[in-house]
């Protein structure tokens, strides 16, 4: 549970028939940053009752953003 006290966002309480697809329609948020955001839960087996990070639309930007930034070069 201290994971979740690192969450950049909110915990979702896992309810029957939820799936990444859906939980990351429903939040805006996409896959990749579900998976992501969650490297300590078993995103492919999901039960009710699990726990997942949703993390914040301006931090997965933020992540999008600041990998993008130590991938640049600058231009001479």
């Amino acid at each position: 549970m201290d994971y979740f006290c690192k969450c950049i966002g909110f915990v979702h309480t896992i309810e029957k028939g939820d799936t990444l697809y859906l939980l990351g329609k429903k939040y805006h948020v996409k896959v990749s940053a579900l998976i992501f955001a969650n490297p300590y839960v078993d995103v492919y087996n999901l039960r009710p009752g699990d726990q997942l990070c949703i993390p914040k639309l301006h931090s997965a930007a933020f992540l999008k953003n600041s990998k993008e930034a130590k991938n640049e070069t600058p231009l001479d």
